[in-house]
């Protein structure tokens, strides 16, 4: 649900409402049944937090195979926002050369539920919590920045985490704009999926003080670049070509023919 919440504020529209569909498997097995009230509670509790109701959805029960066994426990949330003026709104391709890269919101100190963590030998650990009142004052910050100008390109930060974010934000351009990321990175930073977003911003100043006057955490993470290449201080040197044939290559199995960038 927060990711929902999320893709809508990255390109700059305000949420005003949710739909859901939760799919889960046998409410006349006690287990199967207390994982639909855990996640009929969590969505509730997250609308509540961040005042974004849930104005439709349907449930699908005793979704389970001939055997009995039942589907993963599959909650599935979509937001709609609003969106006063389109001119104002970004989509998550790169779009200047020299522009500062910005990451708004802090990781967690937890890689649990992760995608770096389902294909790692790390020991088990617990799911990020979700911090709600960072994840408001986020959400106000990017909003305003919008409303500012300031926001060139920007993009949740989900599945596979900031370097994640980062390559398919240069996958978007055409894999023409290049990234540089002064600082090396722990796990954390580089693949947890809790920080909020990616933006990019041709006024660093002027995007720092406004996520400072509404209390957001941020981070400068570095700039773009001429060169179509993906690096981290002096730990990875990648060329986006390179990382987009290994980020579309999986599609060849459903496709005949995956775009090129």
């Amino acid at each position: 649900m927060v990711e929902a919440i999320r893709n809508v504020v990255a390109v700059g529209a305000t949420p005003a409402g949710m739909t859901d569909c939760l799919n889960y498997g046998n409410p006349e097995v006690p287990e199967q049944m207390g994982e639909f009230v855990a996640g009929v509670d969590g969505i509730a509790r997250a609308a509540r937090e961040l005042g974004v109701p849930f104005v439709s959805g349907n449930v699908s029960l005793y979704n389970q195979s001939a055997s009995g066994a039942s589907i993963p426990p599959s909650p599935i949330v979509a937001c709609v926002g609003t969106l006063a003026d389109v001119s104002r709104s970004a989509t998550q391709a790169l779009k200047r050369v020299g522009s500062a890269i910005f990451r708004v919101g802090t990781p967690s100190a937890y890689l649990g539920g992760s995608v770096a963590f389902e294909f790692s030998e790390l020991t088990p650990e617990p799911l990020p919590p979700p911090d709600y009142e960072a994840l408001r004052k986020e959400i106000a910050a990017l909003l305003a920045a919008h409303a500012a100008g300031l926001v060139l390109a920007a993009h949740d930060v989900s599945d596979g985490g900031t370097l994640v974010a980062l390559a398919e934000m240069s996958f978007a351009s055409g894999a023409r704009i290049g990234v540089e990321i002064a600082n090396v990175l722990s796990l954390q930073e580089a693949f947890g999926e809790s920080a909020g977003f990616v933006v990019e911003t041709s006024d660093p100043a002027a995007f720092a003080a406004l996520c400072a006057a509404h209390g957001a955490a941020y981070e400068q993470l570095g700039v773009t670049l001429h060169e179509p290449r993906l690096r981290v201080a002096n730990v990875l040197d990648a060329s986006l070509r390179e990382l987009h044939h290994v980020w579309s290559t999986p599609l060849m199995d459903f496709y005949d023919e995956v775009p090129q960038a």
